[in-house]
């Protein structure tokens, strides 16, 4: 029995039948990127480089609720990220809020701090949000915040990180779902793995495949999200119709390192990688992982389109000179 990708859509997975698992597409074989210090062309792509120094953050003291569920945050911040990272970089962004099931939102807001207020440009959202997370992961800090968003020195608007389902920045007055206009407080996102087949996700016109194999050095859960939220930010600022060539990210600061690269010859009517698939294929890796023992690991990553590969990709344990090969921990540090 084969699984109809119309049967089984979302933004995150296709779900399987309890009957039978669909096996992965084989993944191609990789060569990995030799880093060198004296390789001027591998630049430190994370927190400094990704976002301005004119951009800055300051939270709020924790509000007094109960500690936010690490992983749910993480995976919330993924999906939205992944949403913003596919709209227009330098666009107004209207007040929004993305919420999880398992108690967990995140709510943006213009400088005016109420829903009907937009933030100047959606990229401030951005960078608010992977700041936010990346000061909670750095400091394994993950509770209810308030954060004022600055671009030099002015206030363009606030990120808030909640717990609770109906808790949100804008004293409880709603928000719209940028995409549909819908009230965001019907839909909520649920975080819970399950056995996945290879996600998958229908355009007019075409059926997007992810395929993922889990192999190699432990490089634990929070670099891995960290490098994925890095990775999204990197490929923000590209029409999502944009053709990927080549997509390098040399992470010094969580110790990895993650590449793209489309299939050589697509021809002249493709089908080709974009960015968007990039940014999807990003966020699908981690529901992947824990639908598969939780191994935080290297990846290989396959992107098929009407099943022809059309781009691959894979992250990698970053070996430091003088270090050796070890297995990767957590980021403690920022």
């Amino acid at each position: 029995m084969r699984l109809h990708p119309q049967q089984c859509v979302s933004v995150l997975t296709c779900l399987l039948p309890l009957s039978r698992a669909v096996p992965s597409p084989p993944i191609p074989q990789f060569t990995p990127l030799k880093i060198s210090s004296a390789d001027a062309s591998l630049l430190n792509f994370t927190l400094a480089a990704v976002i301005p120094a004119d951009f800055t953050i300051t939270p709020s003291l924790p509000l007094d609720e109960p500690v936010l569920n690490a992983r749910n945050t993480l995976i919330l911040t993924l999906h939205a990220l992944g949403r913003l990272g596919v709209d227009d970089f330098e666009e107004e962004q209207r007040s929004q809020t993305w919420r999880s099931l398992q108690h967990v939102s995140i709510d943006i807001l213009g400088p005016s701090k109420v829903v009907e207020s937009s933030l100047p440009m959606r990229k401030y959202a951005l960078w608010g949000i992977y700041k936010a997370i990346h000061l909670m992961v750095a400091h394994n800090d993950f509770r209810s915040r308030n954060y004022e968003l600055y671009s030099q020195e002015a206030l363009v608007g606030y990120v808030g990180f909640n717990n609770g389902v109906y808790d949100t920045l804008s004293n409880g007055n709603g928000t719209k779902d940028n995409a549909t206009g819908r009230d965001s407080r019907k839909r909520s996102l649920s975080v819970v793995p399950t056995t996945l087949a290879n996600a998958t996700m229908v355009d007019p016109g075409s059926v997007v495949t992810f395929a993922f194999e889990l192999n190699g050095r432990t490089i634990g859960q929070s670099n891995v999200f960290m490098t994925l939220f890095t990775g999204i930010l990197k490929a923000a600022p590209y029409s999502k119709a944009e053709r990927v060539q080549a997509f390098f990210l040399n992470s010094v600061t969580f110790n990895t390192y993650l590449s793209f690269t489309a299939r050589e010859d697509p021809g002249p009517e493709g089908p080709f990688f974009e960015y968007e698939q990039l940014i999807q294929v990003l966020g699908n890796l981690p529901t992947w992982v824990m639908a598969h023992g939780n191994r935080w690991t290297e990846a290989d990553m396959v992107v098929s389109i009407d099943d022809v590969d059309v781009g691959a990709g894979f992250l990698r344990w970053q070996v430091r000179e003088g270090v050796g090969v070890v297995d990767g921990g957590d980021v403690t540090t920022s």
